[in-house]
């Protein structure tokens, strides 16, 4: 992201979502969703980061990471419907 490579960073993303998350643990799980969900809406791909975004939530049930998570989520669901 801070070399300003859109086309390199989105393509690293998509890899990443193709080879799938960590399993280790549910807490790695949501941090790997929410990191690529992050980019994705930074990049303003934001419908390839809404089921990020949402698989997220699905695996944590800390209160502050779902607040926070939830947000994001609903800003991008507006986005997408404009």
């Amino acid at each position: 992201m801070n070399a300003d490579n859109r086309k390199k960073v989105l393509g690293a993303a998509r890899n990443a979502v193709k080879s799938g998350a960590d399993r280790r643990s549910e807490l790695l799980e949501y941090f790997w969703h929410r990191s690529l969900g992050d980019i994705c809406l930074q990049l303003g791909e934001v419908r390839d980061a809404i089921p990020l975004l949402k698989m997220a939530l699905t695996k944590t049930t800390i209160e502050g990471y779902l607040k926070d998570t939830r947000v994001k989520l609903a800003g991008a669901e507006s986005q997408a419907k404009n």
